[in-house]
């Protein structure tokens, strides 16, 4: 994960995802979780990863959670910082794979949303687990958004288009070249709810697992979404509203995975 692929498109990013119809849409279901899982602790101590412009992280504050946001990308924190001086997140320079950057745990939860842990490969994954695991307080919480081998919506798009392959291309075990904006590309590896659940590592309890995008588009296609705004709420509360949403967690733009550390 390079710090320097994201930092020139720092700025823009809020307007290409954050403020989106469809950003705004995905981010509703991965918040709707997180607000049944804060009210179990009174003021939980929340690490935020990857986490960008600091949308979640304000949003987490809001909640009353104490909050220390980190990012690999200077770029992202210092907008971060600038959209609200007085946001009482810690913000940090940190990198996704060291879990906590020079500060102390243990913390309530751990919170990487969309796409984040992608950007590490599956040897690093394992040790991030580990780590993530250790610096959880009995009880706590693990809450990933990851984006799976296989969107229906992309595979849909590219055999529109003529490129029936480009839809399938999350499948392979090698890392994507991932366009970012800008004339910058991160390297991208792709997972399944099961393989991160084994990454993770022995310990944890499954509390939850849910498609993000299995109704919803991704977020590429917002400009067509975003002029049919009846059509996109009506994904949503499909997605919000139907019922066994777990299978549908692999066949999803992103999934959301949540871990639990055991109590005892």
């Amino acid at each position: 994960m390079e710090a320097a692929a994201f930092n020139p498109v720092a700025e823009d990013y809020d307007a290409q995802f954050t403020d989106t119809a469809v950003g705004k849409a995905q981010r509703a279901l991965v918040r709707a979780y997180l607000a049944e899982i804060l009210t179990l602790e009174e003021a939980p101590r929340v690490l935020e990863l990857n986490c960008g412009t600091g949308a979640d992280a304000r949003w987490l504050a809001a909640q009353g959670a104490e909050v220390l946001a980190t990012d690999l990308s200077s770029g992202m924190i210092a907008t971060a910082q600038a959209v609200d001086a007085e946001s009482p997140v810690q913000w940090a320079v940190g990198d996704l794979r060291k879990v906590v950057p020079d500060a102390e745990g243990p913390f309530d939860l751990i919170f990487s949303n969309f796409g984040g842990l992608n950007c590490i490969p599956a040897e690093d994954f394992r040790v991030w687990g580990r780590d993530c695991f250790a610096q959880l307080n009995p009880g706590g919480f693990w809450v990933g958004v990851i984006m799976s081998h296989f969107c229906p919506w992309e595979a849909l798009y590219y055999t529109a288009k003529g490129r029936p392959w480009q839809g399938l291309r999350r499948l392979g075990r090698r890392p994507l070249q991932v366009p970012l904006g800008k004339g910058q590309f991160q390297a991208t590896w792709y997972y399944g709810p099961e393989e991160v659940r084994d990454l993770m590592g022995p310990g944890w309890e499954l509390h939850r697992q849910l498609p993000v995008g299995f109704f919803l588009p991704p977020s590429y296609l917002d400009p067509f979404f975003a002029r049919r705004p009846r059509f996109l709420n009506t994904l949503a509360e499909l997605e919000t509203h139907s019922q066994d949403l777990s299978r549908r967690a692999a066949w999803s733009d992103h999934f959301l995975l949540a871990l639990q550390k055991p109590l005892g």
